[in-house]
């Protein structure tokens, strides 16, 4: 993929939501990990989990918020300091994930865990929500419209690919609408590049600056 020098600026998120359920001890965990856009739909997400189970003893959570500006919040939601909160957001901050909210119900089942026990079964719901949920990568780019005649649309359509800039799929009428997404720092790149396989017919128009997700594939590469 072309690149310029300017380093591209993404973070990871929860692709979808995602539930868990584990049983320990007789006590059960019900994990849910989400994508959310903000502060206010995290704290949906978890009013949503406490109307869902009310009768549950706890609802622990955690969420990091990317934009607009950083935050993290977890809470243990009764149980003993450092048990469950944490761990929760521990397992967010170790996949390095943004933007995404985990939510730990617990039903208690009668007998006491212990510290260690807490911590793993905690743990262990969150990891496995997040197997469940997925991981999308957020890149820093523009999404780019552009109108052309159906006798350019094999030519730059095949260039575009070559550069690693696969265009949504394309809307045919009267011309050829083509969609898709260009990191921050290919910009210029792209302009050159339709410009040059159309000799100077196409101009794209672009968004302002916002964030797209690319998929990771299961080696941790991009599969956009």
């Amino acid at each position: 993929m072309a690149n310029d020098s300017q380093t591209q600026t993404s973070y990871l998120m929860i692709r979808h939501p995602g539930e868990s359920r584990l049983e320990v001890k007789r006590s059960v965990f019900i994990g849910l990990a989400a994508p959310v856009t903000d502060e206010a739909q995290a704290g949906a997400v978890l009013a949503q989990q406490r109307a869902r189970y009310p009768d549950a003893r706890h609802q622990v959570y955690a969420w990091r918020i990317h934009q607009p500006q950083q935050l993290q919040r977890f809470s243990d939601d009764g149980e003993p300091h450092g048990t469950a909160g944490q761990p929760v957001l521990s397992v967010l901050t170790g996949a390095g994930l943004w933007q995404s909210v985990v939510v730990v119900t617990r039903y208690f089942g009668g007998i006491l865990l212990g510290t260690g026990g807490l911590v793993r079964a905690y743990t262990d719901a969150s990891r496995m929500a997040l197997a469940a949920a997925g991981i999308s990568r957020m890149t820093e780019g523009y999404e780019y419209r552009m109108e052309l005649p159906y006798a350019l649309y094999e030519r730059l359509n095949r260039t575009l690919i070559q550069h690693g800039w696969r265009p949504d799929e394309p809307q045919f009428s009267a011309e050829v609408s083509l969609r898709g997404f260009i990191p921050a720092g290919q910009r210029s790149a792209f302009e050159t590049c339709v410009q040059d396989s159309s000799q100077g017919q196409i101009r794209p128009s672009f968004s302002d600056l916002c964030y797209r997700p690319f998929e990771l594939d299961s080696t941790g590469g991009q599969d956009n």
